[in-house]
């Protein structure tokens, strides 16, 4: 079964053949980044195209400073088409700077995620074989525990101000005197970054993100949420991770909008730039969204002007959607999302829908293909859950030096997404599961997301996640972990009892527990093998 498409009329969407399949992509696309971002800038010249901490940047100033960096890169460093730069930054200007300075000269950029141990990211630098990394003053103690290992970085820039011997100020690539970067060709199929998955079920593999996936995507988001020069919208989770740095900012730069960038979340700061900036587009995961309705100050400020509140990284509960029109009441709710190795935006769910059909995903967003599948890969019917598999232009090229890995995910342009999911009778799309995390209690399949939907509703609970835990007689049973509202109480019996009115008795958490904190992955995804 595969679920409703978003309309394509008008979109002007042809076919194109992939390594011998074929898919949809945007006949009007950009050929490259470097494309991309020319016409921007110099259509929008004066327009801001980042806010960052009292900073406000242009889109002529951000075209002189990525030319820049480019030119530094290439000519003085001999980072040529095909070299791997990493950049290891929280959400700043420099981020965005280097990575279209890197991709503009053919050379492919690896995003690193900084909450990453000294190891991981020794690791993900080996694996691409990276010649230079871009990194912020935090991580310098970090990048110099490992550089002996690194053969083949080369060069190490850092911002600031307090540079050590042995390593480069960034200072260097954007003072560079001129910014006439020698044009490479750049073909759309030529990867333009490497994003490692979140490792929440395994190692980390690396995802070749091409051109082509980053364009294509960035014209979708456009698409389903009228980004264009008005939109002004909050980037509030790392850059580094796909959601933010594919669909918000990439959308963004495409269209002439302005992002205002924070450099980490802060639920009150958060509050406050809304107001200030009349921020009109919201992208949060549902721990944000949570944390700004439950604040008690929050009537305190004048959020009008946000026109949509756009969710990601996990179904959004039907009561977090339910209190988001009351929150921001001019605002338009939209559920999106995707995988790192779909680019990021997949799915949609049209703020029509939101009410009417709580818990799902909605539609496959244009250009995207979505089916539902058994263990076999055979399509499934109406209400029958399954694999979900993705297929379109977002679609990754495989996994960095790891062919095995791309041969197990990728069928025939199908992406293998892990996710199980089904398809309701009219056409809309319910996401269930990971299919690794789906707890089977004495032959009953029972979806975390059901049980999480029940706890979110409960009025003393914040935050809920629901795992699988080992049991001799049932193979599996049902825990849940809470983090309860500021203030409230609850205990195991009365959560188990409130369950028991919602849910059927195999699915009623065996076990409850409570902690101050839920652990995410920095794309705010609950990183469910810590709880079990």
């Amino acid at each position: 079964m595969r679920p409703n498409s978003w309309p394509e009329e008008g979109l002007n969407i042809v076919e194109k053949l992939v390594d011998g399949v074929k898919i949809k992509v945007y006949g009007d696309r950009p050929p490259n980044l470097r494309e991309l971002l020319r016409k921007t800038t110099d259509e929008y010249y004066d327009k801001e195209a980042v806010v960052y901490q009292g900073q406000r940047i242009t889109y002529g100033e951000l075209k002189h400073r990525v030319n820049r960096v480019s030119s530094a890169l290439q000519k003085t460093y001999g980072v040529d088409k095909g070299d791997r730069v990493a950049i290891l930054f929280t959400n700043t200007p420099e981020f965005i700077v280097s990575y279209f300075a890197v991709a503009q000269i053919g050379a492919i950029c690896v995003p690193l995620n900084y909450r990453l141990g000294t190891e991981e990211t020794a690791y993900q630098l080996l694996d691409t074989g990276a010649k230079a990394i871009i990194f912020e003053p935090a991580y310098l103690e970090r990048i110099q525990a490992i550089q002996g290992r690194l053969n083949d970085l080369k060069y190490l820039f850092m911002t600031g101000d307090q540079v050590p011997e042995g390593v480069l100020s960034y200072d260097e690539l954007e003072g560079y005197q001129g910014d006439m970067y020698e044009e490479v060709p750049i073909d759309e199929e030529d990867p333009a970054s490497i994003m490692y998955t979140s490792g929440t079920t395994g190692k980390p593999k690396g995802a070749i993100i091409c051109h082509r996936n980053l364009i294509c995507n960035a014209m979708t988001v456009a698409n389903l949420w009228g980004i264009g020069p008005e939109t002004k919208q909050m980037v509030l989770t790392p850059l580094f991770h796909a959601s933010a740095l594919h669909s918000q900012m990439m959308s963004s730069v495409l269209n002439g909008g302005t992002s205002i960038v924070m450099k980490e979340f802060k639920t009150i700061p958060a509050l406050e730039l809304m107001e200030q900036e009349r921020i009109n587009l919201l992208v949060a995961v549902p721990t944000m969204y949570w944390f700004w309705i439950n604040e008690p100050e929050i009537d305190k400020y004048d959020l009008s002007s946000i026109q949509y509140t756009i969710s990601g990284a996990a179904p959004a509960a039907p009561e977090l959607i339910r209190q988001l029109a009351v929150k921001f009441p001019n605002a338009k709710f939209v559920n999106a999302g995707g995988l790192t190795e779909s680019t990021s935006c997949s799915y949609s769910l049209p703020p029509e829908a939101a009410l009417t059909k709580q818990g799902s995903v909605g539609w496959s967003a244009p250009t995207m293909e979505i089916k539902v599948v058994d263990d076999n890969g055979e399509d499934l019917g109406v209400e029958e859950s399954g694999e979900l598999w993705f297929k379109g232009p977002g679609v990754c090229k495989g996994y960095w030096n790891n062919p095995e890995g791309t041969r197990e995910s990728i069928t025939d342009g199908w992406l293998h997404t892990g996710d199980v999911g089904k398809v309701d009778e009219d056409g809309f799309l319910f996401l269930l599961d990971r299919k690794k995390d789906m707890i089977i209690r004495g032959g009953e399949n029972i979806y975390c997301v059901e049980v999480e939907n029940v706890l979110y509703s409960h009025p003393q609970v914040l935050e809920a996640a629901v795992v699988g835990v080992p049991d001799k007689v049932f193979g599996e049973q049902v825990k849940a972990v809470l983090v309860l509202k500021p203030g409230e109480e609850t205990d195991v019996e009365q959560v188990r009892v409130f369950c028991a009115s919602q849910l059927a008795d195999y699915k009623v958490p065996k076990y409850v527990d409570f902690a101050k904190e839920l652990p995410r992955n920095p794309g705010g995804k609950v990183i469910k093998g810590q709880l079990k």
